[in-house]
């Protein structure tokens, strides 16, 4: 065997390749609705913080993945947050000429690119909420709970959770991305009080908890069980009835009239399917104001 191919040099035994690029990080843009991660939540603000400092020592290791934009630009397929990370550190007058990309598989079709939002973000892995962004996406495109969870892998039971929470009220969801509430604390509550009665029972909560401390399901459960949401538990059915209503706008009918069409996204329908395990299955109204 030749020097050549005793392991130490790589070409020699690799069975393909990568080519790496260096990229003025100006040429970088990140694509309106593409990206799944919120960057809004306290918790990725945080990681882009510590990234930052970290490439303003090290620069970027690890290429970012990016396709070409068609105007000489290209957007950014994985890597926002280290493209965040780039310009943070060069506002404060670092100075960061190029980063390492790599140009996105030719062949990989709308919905790898969607999936790969999640294999690739080992470095933070998204959060459930963001995670569901990704899922309600690929029901957008015709794919099915069971189809997803096998192609992630994950349980079935985590993207039907996931999906609950993304059609979540905002302050629900920054909650759970936050680690303020658990994604199954926040799933059961959902399912007990309804999306906006889950979203005040957490905020009433939250100002009974030490600052930054995890609220826990019996915290969840003594004010949801407190008097004070007799009344929320009473508007659970007025939302439910003005989300039947707007289906019965959107309805279509067979040509005989004998049947009726319904086509609505799947994260409303859990955000309905919500609302009516509340009402059959929430703690029972106390006598007084609110009771029925």
């Amino acid at each position: 065997m030749s020097e050549k191919t005793t392991g130490t040099d790589l070409k020699s035994v690799s069975v393909g390749r990568y080519e790496v690029f260096k990229v003025d990080p100006s040429l970088l843009r990140v694509q309106d609705g593409w990206n799944s991660r919120n960057m809004e939540f306290e918790s990725n603000q945080e990681h882009i913080q510590s990234l930052s400092a970290s490439i303003e020592k090290r620069g970027v290791d690890n290429p970012l993945v990016v396709e070409p934009a068609g105007d000489g630009t290209f957007y950014v397929r994985d890597g926002h947050c280290r493209l965040l990370a780039v310009q943070m550190a060069i506002a404060r007058g670092t100075e960061i000429k190029a980063v390492p990309v790599r140009r996105e598989n030719k062949l990989s079709s709308e919905t790898d690119k969607l999936l790969d939002q999640i294999s690739r973000n080992s470095g933070k892995p998204l959060e459930p909420v963001e995670k569901g962004e990704v899922f309600a996406r690929l029901v957008r495109l015709g794919w099915s709970e069971i189809q997803i969870a096998e192609a992630v892998p994950c349980p079935i039971s985590h993207v039907r959770d996931c999906l609950r929470v993304h059609a979540a009220p905002p302050s629900l969801k920054a909650a759970v991305a936050n680690g303020e509430v658990a994604l199954t604390s926040a799933v059961a509550l959902m399912r007990q009080e309804g999306p906006s009665g889950a979203a005040s029972v957490i905020e009433q909560a939250k100002q009974g908890a030490e600052n930054g401390a995890k609220i826990t399901g019996a915290a969840l459960k003594r004010v949801a069980t407190s008097g004070g949401f007799n009344e929320n538990r009473v508007n659970r059915g007025r939302e439910l009835a003005n989300f039947v209503y707007r289906l019965s706008t959107e309805a279509e009918y067979s040509d005989d009239n004998s049947e009726v069409i319904l086509r609505i996204p799947a994260v409303d329908f859990r955000a309905a399917e919500d609302l009516g395990e509340a009402i059959l299955n929430g703690p029972k109204l106390k006598k007084g104001k609110g009771a029925a």
